[in-house]
């Protein structure tokens, strides 16, 4: 058939495929699964083309009507057909059923017509789905063009299995069309008029893994507030009608035992083996069922012993499709073979799958209000924690609002409600919103119950300090009642004041509290941990994030390693410190903890930043602005800002380092975060500025550290005033006093970066004094460390210098790709190889990490085989003598 030309955009992110469909005379062959464009670009090559364009496609319920497909192609060239040959003219009206010869038509002669018409002039010919397209078409085609002269027709060929066209063969450029990447999707949703938050986006993409069908199939189906991000999301997104019938052949020819083990493959976050065969057997099904599947292509075996279906939309098109009673059954089947927190998560899904499919996507939020028993039995408060729990922030913030609106007068019961609602914004990353709510139902019961307002508080100071809101902190610090408290709620109150120079009041308290025999809650655990980690107290962090916790909150998990991670980059465990900071990243994401994935992504840019790895610095940079975009970033943009300082300052780009680096401390400033050791950049900053030639500012910069190291009295402070001291310094005598000074206070601590730096700048220095034989032995060290931290650009430096000096650089130890646990190990097997080294059991393990145990257990047995041990005393020893554990 003809082509009708309408105006069209182009489709987005498909710049270079057009750009190869455009060129004249050309065969292209486009594939890739349903939804991903193939359809779309067909037509804007159709309204685009410069001659006449002819389309067809073909559809399953006409795969054995010969010649069908072809009859459409070649029908608006019908009124040529008088000018062929008798023969070659009788074949082909009767393969398009134009008149009757009596016999089959003879498929050369049909051909042969074919070749005739097409050669006639300049075409643009359009085949879409030639999976579905009936044989005889398809091979009378394939002859017709091959005897065709170059450049006469243009031809595309499109579908999902393209097999049949030996386009290897016949050299023609196959394109397969890939999802579209974040920034693309976001054009393609404004390009169709929707408008929507980041973390709306995320489930978008969530749906299809970019497939631009279901994206905008997702979008059109939801309400307009939801797109906003202003009402919670339904618990499976929408899949239009297209994308569903794509699919359906393929799923029809299942069984019910295969499509009901499919569905729950679909509905499994992680579909590993063992957590499949044990939910299925739960279920009553079996590993045995999902054969039929798989020999169709529908789901595969991953490398990592998990199976992952054919294509994302796959999983949306089950979810939907399958009975009411077999997804309630299959999540339901999950949540008992899963640990904490994704057991509530997948038990919320069995209680809110009435939602599926719902126009409104309330689920039972639009019930008429709580029942006696709820109201009677704290059923309320229960469910809401444990939404939170199972990581469904947006639902528990939404139950918790509606259902206190609906709750009779009791102010109590309210407050709780408020608390699990502060709770869960502060785990979507809106901490502002967490504070004023926890801060107004304080207000709201202190009358009634002024403890109930004691515990709000509390909950509202950890949202300002994380917000490093710290003036907001203190405000609502000084609204406790004077009464005494037990010194670990004490320290969890005055937490805030960790980032300022009050120490002296605040070590006391610390003090206190690490001397208490009471077991913390795990926010308190997490305060504690942060607190020491601030006041370099780094060996009692060590003991408070080594302490046997009873249950632990996944509200509470992720910023928990994030800070287990902190303090792994200050004691030179990098390794260490960047599986635990991935794994604080993976978990927050799955638990839908913006803030927290985002303060993952903004740690690991800063530890890429000084290991020089451009790619990977860029990559997280790109995941904290994506987190942060609809979320309170807080600390994480000092951090962020830092990073980006030390990347160009190790890069030499000084003023480019002394823009984000000045950055960084006006936000920290503006935060009331006086202390420099929570975001250690101050010693960058000083140098930035003095590699600028700005000697004025370098100068006020370091006074600055000194001011706030002769108050803290803290080791890094004062050790980084001196390395920055000696750097200014024009006097070699003063020079050498100030980093020896400097190196004196790193040795007590055991911070092997910082101790570099300082090693580094000290035989800079001395060179520069023309004592390059003194400057050899520091610099030598200096260069060690850093290639034992995999500090690249660093290690470059005090190579350079050290070649400067006369000396040979140190050439034994790799700079990147080591062969060291961290290169060797998965982040998640080394997270699991270096808790379990510290002593703890598989159970002690899963629990702490949030895993399984024989998820523990597989990451184990892979580590001991790949670093070929066999004991957990071998595993401590490699990890002790890689610098992964102390």
């Amino acid at each position: 058939m003809s082509v009708t030309r309408t105006e069209r955009p182009a489709p987005v992110g498909r710049e270079p495929e057009l750009e190869l469909l455009r060129t004249p005379g050309g065969t292209v062959v486009v594939t890739g699964p349903p939804g991903i464009g193939r359809t779309v670009l067909l037509a804007h090559v159709a309204a685009t083309a410069g001659g006449p364009v002819l389309a067809a496609r073909g559809r399953p319920s006409e795969r054995d009507l010969p010649f069908v497909v072809l009859a459409d192609l070649l029908q608006p060239l019908r009124t040529s057909l008088a000018a062929l040959p008798d023969a070659q003219r009788t074949a082909l009206e009767s393969a398009f059923a134009l008149a009757s010869s009596g016999t089959a038509p003879n498929p050369y002669a049909v051909g042969v017509a074919t070749h005739a018409l097409l050669a006639r002039g300049p075409l643009t010919l359009l085949i879409d789905d030639v999976d579905h397209a009936d044989t005889e078409s398809i091979r009378t085609l394939l002859f017709a063009l091959r005897r065709l002269p170059a450049g006469r027709v243009t031809v595309v060929w499109a579908g999902r299995d393209v097999s049949c066209l030996d386009a290897g063969r016949a050299g023609w450029p196959v394109v397969t069309l890939g999802p579209l990447g974040r920034a693309e999707a976001r054009r393609a949703l404004a390009q169709h008029g929707y408008d929507v938050t980041e973390r709306v986006l995320d489930a978008l993409l969530d749906v299809g893994g970019g497939n631009p069908a279901a994206l905008l199939d997702a979008a059109a189906g939801l309400r307009s507030a939801q797109r906003a991000g202003q009402e919670p999301l339904p618990p499976v997104l929408p899949v239009g009608d297209r994308l569903r019938a794509a699919w359906a052949e393929r799923l029809a020819a299942l069984d019910a035992q295969a499509r009901s083990a499919l569905t729950l493959v679909a509905a499994c976050r992680h579909p590993g083996l063992d957590l499949l065969d044990a939910a299925l057997a739960d279920a009553g099904l079996d590993l045995a069922d999902l054969g039929d599947a798989e020999r169709a292509g529908l789901l595969r075996l991953t490398p990592d012993a998990g199976y992952e279906l054919d294509s994302p939309v796959l999983r949306s098109v089950l979810l939907h499709t399958a009975p009411v009673a077999v997804r309630r059954e299959v999540f339901r089947a999950l949540a008992a073979v899963t640990p904490e927190p994704e057991r509530t998560w997948y038990l919320s899904r069995a209680g809110d799958l009435s939602s599926v499919g719902d126009p409104n996507g309330t689920g039972y939020l639009s019930r008429t209000g709580p029942t006696p028993a709820e109201r009677s039995s704290g059923q309320l408060v229960g469910t809401v924690a444990e939404l939170l729990d199972g990581g469904d922030a947006w639902l528990a913030a939404r139950w918790a609002e509606q259902t206190a609106l609906r709750t009779p007068a009791d102010p109590r019961l309210r407050a709780d409600l408020e608390l699990y609602r502060g709770r869960a914004y502060g785990c979507l990353g809106l901490l502002e919103r967490s504070r004023s709510t926890l801060v107004e139902a304080a207000d709201a019961v202190r009358p009634v119950d002024p403890e109930r307002a004691e515990v709000l508080l509390t909950e509202a100071v950890l949202a300002a300090t994380l917000n490093a809101d710290v003036p907001a902190a203190l405000r609502i610090t000084g609204r406790f009642a004077p009464e005494p408290v037990p010194p670990l709620v004490l320290a969890r109150r005055t937490h805030p004041v960790a980032l300022t120079l009050d120490v002296a009041e605040h070590d006391d308290v610390l003090d206190a509290a690490l001397r208490s025999p009471n077991r913390p809650d795990p926010a308190t655990r997490l305060t504690l941990a942060r607190s020491c980690v601030a006041a370099e107290r780094f060996a009692d962090a060590r003991r408070v994030l080594d302490r046997p916790a009873g249950a632990e909150s996944a509200a509470t998990l992720p910023l928990l390693l994030l800070t287990r991670a902190e303090l792994d980059r200050w004691t030179g465990h990098w390794a260490s410190a960047r599986a635990g900071a991935l794994q604080a990243g993976r978990l927050a994401g799955n638990l839908g903890q913006r803030h927290a994935a985002g303060a993952a992504s903004a740690f690991l840019a800063h530890l890429e930043a000084a290991c020089g790895r451009a790619a990977r610095l860029r990559e997280h940079v790109e995941q904290a602005q994506a987190a942060f975009a609809d979320a309170d970033a807080g600390l994480a943009d000092v951090v962020l800002s830092a990073a980006l300082g030390l990347d160009a300052l190790a890069r030499g780009d000084a003023a480019t380092a002394v823009s984000h680096l000045d950055a960084a401390h006006t936000r920290a400033i503006d935060g009331g975060i006086t202390n420099p050791s929570v975001v250690p950049f101050a010693a960058d900053r000083v140098e930035a500025h003095l590699r600028a030639g700005d000697r004025a500012s370098a100068e006020k910069a370091l006074e600055e550290l000194v001011g706030a190291a002769a108050v803290s009295a803290r080791g890094w402070q004062r050790a980084a005033a001196a390395r920055c001291a000696g750097l200014l310094a024009g006097i070699p005598g003063d020079a050498e006093e100030q980093f020896r000074r400097a190196e004196r206070l790193h040795r007590q601590q055991d911070t092997p970066y910082e101790l570099a730096r300082t090693l580094l700048g000290y035989g800079e220095a001395l060179r520069r004094f023309r004592r390059p034989a003194a400057a050899r032995e520091p610099l030598l060290e200096a260069e060690r460390l850093f290639r034992t931290l995999s500090a690249a650009p660093w290690a470059r430096r005090a190579a350079a210098e050290l070649a400067a000096s006369g000396a040979r650089p140190v050439t034994a130890a790799p700079l990147a790709g080591s062969p060291g646990v961290g290169a060797v190990l998965s982040p998640q097997e080394l997270e699991v190889a270096t808790t379990v080294a510290r002593g703890a059991t598989n159970a002690e393990a899963a629990a702490a990490l949030y895993l399984s145990p024989k998820t523990v257990e597989a990451h184990l047995t892979r580590a001991y085989r790949k670093l070929g041990l066999r004991s957990r005393a071998e595993l401590a020893r490699r990890l002790s003598r890689d610098g992964t554990l102390e």
